[in-house]
């Protein structure tokens, strides 16, 4: 998954959904950069 591609409103929408997933849940968001980093 290449972020740079990603225009000022994905990015925004993704950086949203990070906080908020964070908020909800820490262990989600590891999951998820384990599976980015796969």
């Amino acid at each position: 998954m290449d972020f740079k591609n990603f225009d000022n409103e994905c990015r925004f929408e993704w950086f949203k959904f990070f906080m908020l997933a964070l908020l909800e849940e820490p262990a989600v968001l590891l999951h998820l950069f384990e599976y980015l980093l796969e």
